[in-house]
This record gives C-alpha cells, sequence and structure tokens, in this order.
C-alpha cells in the first residue's frame, strides 16, 4: 500500500526541485556575464538587437561611438 509523503518529505522534493531549476539559470548567468565581457573587448562595433530591431545589448565601442552609455542604448530602436 502507497503512503502519503510527509509534509518534511514534500519539502525536500520542493527544495531538490528548487536546486535543479537554479543550477541552469547560474550556468546562464556565468555565460552572459563570459560573452559580455568578450564583445565589450572587441574594437569592433557590435549591438545584440532583437526581431523588432530594439537592441538589447551594445558593446563599450558602440556606445562610445555615439557619445553615449551603454545603457542609454538598451530599449533603443536600431532600424530607426
Amino acid at each position: 500500500m502507497n503512503t502519503k509523503p510527509t509534509y518534511a518529505e514534500l519539502e525536500q522534493r520542493v527544495k531538490a526541485l528548487e536546486n535543479q531549476i537554479a543550477k541552469p539559470r547560474l550556468f546562464e548567468e556565468k555565460n552572459v556575464a563570459t560573452s559580455m565581457a568578450l564583445c565589450n573587448a572587441l574594437d569592433d562595433l557590435f549591438a545584440l538587437v532583437d526581431t523588432k530591431g530594439v537592441i538589447v545589448y551594445a558593446n563599450v565601442a558602440l556606445a562610445h561611438r555615439f557619445g553615449r552609455s551603454v545603457d542609454d542604448l538598451k530599449g533603443l530602436n536600431g532600424w530607426s
């Protein structure tokens, strides 16, 4: 006969699932940080835009070229 898990057992299962979910996020955040550092090391102008042309990320060289900060460029439409 199957017995119902205790509250403590359910709590452990929830914590285990939360840890599984958190691990890919940490990996992704490290990859994003590394990618941004590499893009900022470029002398070339670089921007990452979404499908609507909105700038999601711009490197320091691009921001410097337009006399703006990287944060100022985020959210601007790169096509217009």
